[in-house]
């Protein structure tokens, strides 16, 4: 019972996902007072949050295999999983991929929230697969996506195509690539959404 407590003091997170709190409890050794210790569950960092949202909606579907058909540790629902525990996601390691971890990035996380409002997508890569060299997938701040509103993108109209492009705009992105705009060739049947300036 917590409602003899006077004093809350915020205490260090835990890895398992929860806070140490302490605080003062009048009754506590036979009225005497003390501190004592709970552990409760937290809400997490923003991208946590934001991985746990994702994971939830019904409108985005992350794929949990790589266009390449390599099985590993990386694919898109394995990232935001391993986001939603508050881990670092898990690069590819084959390719040009660096084989190595990284933090997916609240702007792309926000971004993939506010696309689904209005869409429902398939998410074919996050952080894994293989890009070119200097790629922002490898950063956590570009996503790939393959299917929307259960067309794939190679069947949607240029109407179609500009409209989630506009969206994807709307929601933070800084470079869109889709099969109506794509000076670097590859994205004939996809989106490349990403959050900062660099190379597809």
């Amino acid at each position: 019972n917590l409602s003899t407590s006077v004093l809350w003091w915020w205490s260090v997170p835990q890895s398992t996902g929860t806070q140490l709190w302490k605080y003062w409890d009048d009754s506590f050794n036979n009225g005497a007072g003390g501190w004592q210790t709970v552990s409760v569950g937290t809400s997490g960092t923003p991208e946590s949050q934001s991985a746990t949202r994702i994971n939830a909606n019904p409108n985005v579907s992350p794929s949990t295999v790589h266009v390449s058909g390599v099985s590993d540790n990386a694919n898109a629902a394995q990232n935001l999983t391993d986001a939603a525990d508050g881990q670092l996601a898990h690069t590819s390691c084959y390719g040009n991929a660096p084989c190595t971890t990284v933090s997916l990035k609240i702007a792309l996380l926000s971004g993939i929230e506010t696309l689904a409002q209005s869409f429902t997508l398939s998410i074919s890569e996050i952080a894994g697969g293989s890009h070119s060299a200097n790629s922002s997938h490898y950063s956590g701040m570009a996503i790939d996506v393959n299917m929307i509103n259960n067309q794939h993108v190679s069947q949607m109209s240029e109407q179609a195509v500009n409209a989630f492009r506009n969206a994807a705009f709307a929601a933070g992105a800084s470079v869109v690539y889709d099969p109506y705009h794509d000076p670097y060739g590859g994205h004939s049947n996809h989106f490349h959404i990403q959050w900062e300036p660099s190379i597809n």
